[in-house]
């Protein structure tokens, strides 16, 4: 079988870092190793080096592109995809903890009496200290996994922020007494899930590693 030449890997290492702007060494060596893997099997098969690099670029041009806007600008497109995915099916296991606990909370509510300004306030506030204490623990990931996880983080504490916010202008406005239970309730449990989901996210990127799929 052909194997390829080191100047012909790094014309491939070159093409991964200039043209497609793969930042990170572990991922473009591990993308080096698979893509080169098949352009020798194509050589293998009757074509050229050329001919075959040219035809596993092709193929895996669209992927490799970053997002050019948006809140996932700079990640390619098939690690986006990949993590999103896994963000999802952790949420799933998220939401079942955060129903236990936003559980205990509402059962808590109904025999002790809470501020219920306090209360969010101090759930904002470990929210915040949660996602600190994350932050520093990604600094081990050097990948798009912690970029995609600073995105992820940054817009729940945007969304909780802006949460806790309308309960306390609707606080200020009509009095303790006026705000909805309901809110209140349904704030304090998007604390709980998304802390605790950008928990085991955090978690799932320390651990895992990109799959290059075919």
């Amino acid at each position: 079988m052909n194997i390829l030449t080191k100047e012909q890997l790094q014309s491939i290492q070159e093409r991964l870092l200039y043209k497609y702007d793969l930042k990170y060494d572990e991922l473009r060596n591990e993308l080096l190793d698979h893509m080169a893997c098949e352009i020798e099997e194509m050589m293998h098969q009757g074509e050229t080096y050329d001919e075959a690099t040219i035809l596993v670029f092709r193929k895996w041009n669209v992927r490799l592109i970053a997002n050019q806007k948006g809140i996932y600008k700079g990640i390619p497109h098939f690690i986006v995809n990949q993590l999103n995915s896994a963000y999802r099916k952790i949420e799933i296991i998220s939401f079942v903890a955060a129903i236990v606990l936003g559980l205990l909370l509402l059962i808590g509510t109904y025999y002790f009496t809470f501020n219920s300004v306090v209360l969010l306030g101090s759930l904002f506030t470990i929210h915040v200290v949660g996602v600190f204490m994350m932050y520093r623990e990604s600094k081990d990931i050097q990948d798009y996994r912690r970029d995609f996880f600073r995105v992820k983080s940054v817009e729940v504490l945007f969304k909780s922020g802006l949460a806790l916010a309308v309960i306390l202008l609707f606080t200020l406005l009509w009095g303790t007494d006026a705000t909805p239970f309901s809110f209140e309730v349904l704030v304090m449990y998007y604390f709980i899930f998304h802390s605790f989901l950008l928990f085991r996210f955090i978690r799932y990127c320390k651990y895992q590693k990109f799959k290059i799929a075919k």
